[in-house]
Order: C-alpha cells, then structure tokens, then sequence
C-alpha cells in the first residue's frame, strides 16, 4: 500500500498497525486508536485542505527557507509575546500542547526555547509536515506522542510572535522533560 503524505500518510500507517493484532498488544493498539482518532480530530485545524496542498507545494520551495529565519533574542518582545499568547488560544495549540502543565497530545512547551535553536522551532512550527519528513527529532516525536503536528499554515510574522510567546514560557524552574 502506498503511504501519503502528512497527516493523512500518518492514518493510513495508524490503519495498517490496527490490521495487524498479532504484532500489538491491546494496550498498543488502544493507543493507536486514541491517535488515529486524534489526528482525524485534528485533521481540521489550520484550514481547509486547499491551503494544506499550497503549504505542501510552499515546502519545498527556497521560500520556505527564508520563513524559518529568526533573530536569537535574548528576551522575549512583550507585544509579540501576546500577539503569540492570543495566536496559541485562537489557533487551538492548547488542544494538543501545555505550557508547564505536562504532555497532552503533543508535548509539553515548557521551556522548548531553551531546548532547540530558533530556528528548528520556527520550522517545527511554520513547516511541521516537512520537518516530519526530514528531521530525525522532530520524527522522534511522532514516534512518542503517534501524533504529527498540524501544519496551521502560520505566516513568518505570526511563527514569530508564537516564537516570542514561547520564549516568555522559559524552563526556569529546570525540569526534566525528556527534551521535546
């Protein structure tokens, strides 16, 4: 069977796992089902699948390059903090993600500006379908939580303002989160 691509690639492999009994216990293949179920739910956000299949043509463009680019701040910009804080709300990335509060769907932020360069998490971010593709962490990920980000087809100025929100959120408090 041939595999798509992105977030629908990830349910057909979901599928294929579930076929296979012999191979999974019954607690593996609940999870499977939480996630498939998940990714289906999650399917929706960031859009209709119009724009998901010109952010799919965006990636493997020179462009998609240049909207991962971002400045090291030392500190956060207060007003691009809450520009992000209202993003995270409004782009439903607390349905999958915390910020202190543990894993979810997806892992927890705490602190993931001290964790990663930049501009991995701009990417991650901006390009999740590619860097699912292309980047052994970010697969690791996908691996541990059985869930892809969803591509929320985020301009440059609205990543940024994500990014300086979660600069604001730093791990000051030291825990060990597995590094995600």
């Amino acid at each position: 069977m041939m595999q798509g691509t992105g977030w629908s690639g990830a349910l057909q492999i979901r599928l294929e796992e579930l076929r296979m009994p012999s191979r999974l216990s019954v607690r593996s293949r609940v999870l499977t089902l939480c996630s498939t179920l998940t990714l289906v739910t999650l399917a929706g956000c960031g859009g209709d699948s119009d724009d998901a299949s010109v952010a799919d043509e965006a990636l493997s463009t020179p462009a998609a390059d240049a909207a991962t680019e971002i400045a090291h701040p030392d500190q956060p910009d207060p007003e691009l903090a809450a520009q992000g804080e209202i993003l995270f709300t409004q782009r439903a990335c607390a349905s999958c993600h915390t910020i202190g509060r543990g894993r979810l769907v997806g892992p927890d932020l705490l602190g993931v500006t001290d964790r990663r360069e930049p501009e991995w998490t701009m990417s991650m971010i901006v390009n999740p379908d590619w860097m699912l593709q292309t980047d052994s962490i970010a697969r690791r990920l996908f691996s541990e939580y059985f869930t892809p980000m969803v591509n929320q087809n985020l301009s440059h100025d609205e990543a940024t303002a994500l990014y300086h929100f979660l600069l604001s959120n730093p791990d000051t408090a030291g825990s060990s989160t597995t590094g995600n």
